[in-house]
């Protein structure tokens, strides 16, 4: 946790780092084999492909599979920024950012609206694993 900060520039570089940081700290957080142990609790069908993100949402979809893609698309959405935006600048990186700041207003922002979905959805998905 300590690690993880609010972006405060608006270095995209900065920005990059902070959901790298965002994404270790929640997504893998998440160890694969341990979720599939609730998964077959769940009596959820696994696929041994899957990481701990898909073996989450299949499991909030054997509970409810009205919510289940809502619940898990912020941490679907901070993996994808993690691997798309951290690295060498590339056009989809600028548009990432740049769609970013049209919607938030700032790289900030967005980090912060991020954070507080993740925040949601980690609290559920730890009800649910319980």
């Amino acid at each position: 946790r300590e690690r993880v900060h609010v972006p405060v520039t608006t270095s995209s570089k900065e920005g990059a780092y902070e959901l790298l940081a965002l994404d270790q700290m929640i997504v893998e957080g998440f160890v694969a084999t341990d979720v599939r142990k609730f998964a077959v609790v769940a009596n959820v069908k696994i696929d041994t492909s899957w990481g701990s993100l898909k073996l989450i949402q299949e499991i909030l979809r054997a509970r409810d599979s009205l919510t289940a893609d809502q619940i898990i698309d912020p941490l679907k959405e901070l993996h994808h920024l993690r691997s798309k935006v951290p690295g060498h600048h590339t056009g989809e990186r600028t548009k990432l950012e740049a769609s970013a700041v049209s919607k938030h207003g700032s790289l900030t922002a967005h980090f912060r609206d991020l954070c507080a979905r993740c925040a949601d959805s980690f609290d559920i998905i730890l009800v649910t694993l319980r």
